[in-house]
């Protein structure tokens, strides 16, 4: 699981691997506002990294189907 560290300012603030190592390409980190039930919502901006994604059918038929 990866955690964003922020030691208050958006310069502080970083995006780690479980062992504490930053994850490297991050370039940006935005954290929207809270919104119900204290969910966080982050967008996180990587360049110079490489994919392994795995996405079901189900999950790509829902994003094609939902409006943006």
């Amino acid at each position: 699981m990866l955690k964003i560290v922020s030691d208050g300012n958006g310069m502080g603030t970083r995006l780690v691997m479980p062992d504490g190592t930053p994850v490297p390409g991050v370039t940006r980190i935005e954290l929207r506002p809270i919104i119900a039930d204290n969910k966080v919502e982050a967008v996180i901006t990587c360049v110079g990294i490489c994919l392994d994604i795995d996405v079901s059918g189900e999950f790509v038929q829902q994003l094609l189907t939902e409006p943006d």
